[in-house]
């Protein structure tokens, strides 16, 4: 969870920025709507490392990211969206759910970028708490803006909590789990095409073909 400390706002400050790069091209694959409480997200194809369940399977890159007492939530979106509910129905209940965060408008700690990617939506409907145009949404304790295709969120919390497979992680540990997807990923493209390679990825071809 995040720290409140001054100190540990500039280690956050860190593991956010890094979490933000990992998360840039992934995908946004799930979301539970559990308030006034919380709001999880879940991304996958990370470029985040958590040990796989056998030697015969590649490494899990699941995150789940708690918004703990959310201050504010808006739907974001590139077209223009008249009915709120239509917004509503796409981002939030829509079963069979995954949306491509490949155009790296994702991020924890840069408010510039914030102010850009809210600025460039054509529809910015706020479903929870005040609108993300208000200048306390870039004072929170933790906030969160990203763009995936054509759709979005600017999220602020009281706090976040991290998980994969249903284990908390640590958000001070997220640089050393980055720097340990950087060494696999170096590895495994360096022994793909050999005799002796990692266990098959999925993600490989989508990144090879795709230039992520």
């Amino acid at each position: 969870m995040i720290n409140n400390s001054s100190k540990g706002n500039l280690l956050n400050n860190h593991s956010l920025g890094v979490l933000s790069r990992a998360l840039e091209t992934s995908f946004w694959t799930n979301r539970k709507l559990n308030l006034p409480t919380s709001f999880q997200l879940e991304f996958d194809w990370t470029d985040l490392y958590f040990e796989p369940v056998n030697s015969f399977e590649a490494p899990n890159t699941a995150i789940s990211i708690d918004f703990i007492n959310p201050k504010s939530i808006s739907l974001l979106s590139t077209k223009e969206h008249e009915e709120k509910e239509d917004l509503v129905e796409f981002l939030l209940k829509r079963e069979n759910f995954s949306l491509d965060c490949r155009e790296k408008y994702f991020t924890f700690t840069d408010n510039g970028l914030k102010k850009r990617i809210i600025a460039e939506m054509k529809s910015v409907i706020t479903v929870h708490g005040y609108s993300p145009n208000e200048n306390i949404f870039l004072v929170e304790n933790c906030s969160l803006v990203f763009i995936a295709e054509d759709y979005g969120l600017a999220i602020s919390a009281e706090s976040i909590k991290l998980f994969a497979c249903s284990v908390e992680v640590e958000l001070n540990k997220i640089p050393e789990i980055y720097d340990k997807w950087v060494n696999y990923w170096a590895t495994y493209c360096k022994l793909v095409d050999t005799k002796n390679p990692l266990p098959k990825d999925e993600s490989f071809e989508r990144r090879y073909f795709y230039g992520t």
